[in-house]
């Protein structure tokens, strides 16, 4: 649900870019309105980059709650313990 939201957030923002470009494309452009809204553009791409990896990073920790360590990690303990 919450990678939905991210990813149509993403979407739009895409969307938003190419009407911007399309209408600086057509003619001049008032250079105030470009740059605010190439700005806010910047902060939503931000935002969607910073969710997705946020979006990563709880999809791993699930899963390791889930199906716990993996075998790496498994092979690193014995081979701790048994350099102990």
């Amino acid at each position: 649900m919450l990678t939905t939201i991210v990813v149509g957030l993403l979407v739009f923002g895409v969307v938003l870019a190419g009407l911007l470009l399309g209408g600086v494309m057509r003619g001049p452009t008032d250079w105030q309105e470009l740059l605010t809204q190439v700005l806010l553009g910047g902060v939503l791409l931000f935002l969607d980059v910073q969710g997705l990896l946020s979006l990563e990073a709880f999809d791993v920790r699930l899963a390791r709650e889930c199906h716990g360590p993996s075998e790496r990690e498994l092979l690193q303990q014995c081979i701790s313990q048994l350099a102990a």
